[in-house]
């Protein structure tokens, strides 16, 4: 996860953070392999590893959409004392800062589990997912037994017929 701010006299006024996907994507000529990110925004941003964390600052701040309404072109004064970033706890799920303090999670968190459902769904969704293969692999070793016990079946055929006049 990364957390990129800007502070205006020491007090924050924009922020983007992002959480790596896990996913990766072909990209160029040279089939670079680059990671996925999934922005607070709701946007993905693709980034290549090699190029550093500071390049992949920079793109998450280019997606960053300053207001035109605000004289500073500051969205800090768009936001409630619920919705402001919190930058002195720390998120419940996974530990990180700033957080937004109606959920009592960071940004990245707050959106995902708008999308993907709570730590806890997710784990138990893994579990029924772990199960369910479980219980495949265990019909596959029945299904592999049965044909290996036809496969002795037809050894000893085939010998017996082999032993024949």
């Amino acid at each position: 996860m990364i957390t990129v701010a800007i502070l205006l006299n020491g007090q924050p006024i924009m922020a983007r953070s992002a959480i790596n996907t896990g996913k990766r994507e072909l990209r160029g000529p040279a089939g670079k392999r680059r990671t996925l990110y999934s922005v607070d925004d709701g946007s993905t941003v693709a980034h290549d590893p090699d190029e550093g964390a500071v390049r992949l600052a920079i793109r998450l701040l280019e997606t960053i959409k300053e207001p035109k309404d605000s004289p500073m072109n500051s969205p800090a004064d768009q936001y409630t004392d619920e919705t402001r970033l919190d930058w002195t706890r720390k998120c419940e799920n996974c530990g990180q800062s700033p957080i937004v303090p109606i959920t009592g999670l960071c940004e990245p968190c707050t959106f995902a589990v708008e999308r993907e459902g709570t730590e806890r769904e997710r784990a138990d969704r893994a579990e029924a997912e772990l199960a369910e293969s479980e219980l495949r692999c265990e019909s596959l070793r029945g299904s592999l037994a049965e044909v290996q016990a036809n496969l002795e079946d037809a050894e000893k055929s085939l010998a017996e017929v082999q032993e024949r006049p």
